[in-house]
């Protein structure tokens, strides 16, 4: 995905700490993904549960594919751990909204928990 590979913009805050846009980037594409999937399916459908796996599957297969990009020198280094922080962070937001708004039985949440685990690891 481009969102991956494309050119983010820099920042550095106050105390130095180095993130691009790549967080926003990419989530911006998830939710509306993610959003056209909960619109379209039931709120205890398997299918949504496994719509929702499928976008953390393809998302863990981009960043995988583009993973050598983030890593061509200290800053950019610097800058990837802390962008993949936040997305861990964002991804936790992402699930929680999901389990206070669908009917997700003990099963599929344990589902949904493993495949942000597996994207996250």
């Amino acid at each position: 995905s481009a969102h991956y590979r494309g050119d983010h913009s820099k920042y550095q805050s106050k105390d130095g700490r180095l993130t691009t846009s790549l967080c926003e980037d990419v989530f911006s594409v998830a939710a509306v993904q993610l959003t056209t999937i909960r619109e379209r399916l039931s709120k205890k459908s398997d299918a949504l549960v496994m719509a929702i796996c499928l976008v953390f599957s393809m998302m863990r297969s981009k960043q995988i594919h583009a993973r050598n990009g983030f890593l061509q020198d200290l800053e950019t280094c610097c800058a990837a751990s802390n962008d993949f922080s936040r997305m861990s962070e964002k991804c936790e937001e992402v699930l929680q909204d999901l389990f206070d708004e669908c009917e997700f039985t003990e099963d599929a949440i344990a589902t949904l928990e493993a495949s942000s685990n597996e994207l996250l690891s």
